[in-house]
């Protein structure tokens, strides 16, 4: 069983390696990052559950602001 306190840590370390990183801007990561600092600092456990269950609401915060940003699939922002 993963210990649910290293679900953001090892989340953030995965979207970091992602190619949907790669294609934010420096602005757009850092956005994102202050976004997330605020929903972390917003309540005591403003996400709680299990490890998998802290990953996917992590994950659904990252889709959602890709979704706001453009993302369109496999092909957005491609080079």
């Amino acid at each position: 069983m993963k210990d649910k306190e290293e679900a953001l840590n090892n989340w953030l370390n995965m979207i970091r390696k992602s190619w949907t990183w790669g294609r934010l801007t420096d602005k757009e990561q850092a956005k994102f990052l202050t976004l997330l600092e605020n929903v972390l600092h917003r309540s005591k456990h403003p996400i709680t559950g299990n490890y998998y269950h802290r990953w996917e609401v992590l994950q659904v915060m990252y889709e959602s602001f890709l979704e706001g940003c453009g993302y369109d699939g496999m092909n957005w922002r491609g080079k």
